[in-house]
């Protein structure tokens, strides 16, 4: 069955359906192309959504993609190695926890 509304994945991998509930957006991130980093915040992180601007599929290009972890008050940004990826930097939606 198709799912529609914004969902997004908490840091135990749970879907979270955020037209559901009330959310509260606590920063927009613009994260440089292959930039590691963290920040850490006010209020526990709940969960993030990244808008994947300028991500394309390219047969054969040594890419990478943002992988996030979230520990509490603090998120932590890394770019991985991907196959047939072509990525720029990335806007996120950082969500408040409940």
């Amino acid at each position: 069955m198709a799912e529609f509304g914004i969902v997004s994945t908490d840091e135990r991998g749970r879907k979270i359906d955020l037209s559901k509930r009330t959310a509260m957006i606590m920063d927009i991130l613009l994260i440089p192309y292959n930039s590691n980093g963290s920040k850490t915040y006010s209020y526990n992180v709940g969960s993030v959504m990244c808008t994947n601007n300028d991500i394309a599929y390219q047969s054969g290009h040594k890419g990478k993609v943002i992988n996030f972890s979230i520990n509490g008050k603090t998120l932590t940004w890394n770019w991985v190695d991907f196959d047939h990826i072509k990525s720029t930097a990335q806007t996120v939606l950082v969500f408040a926890g409940v």
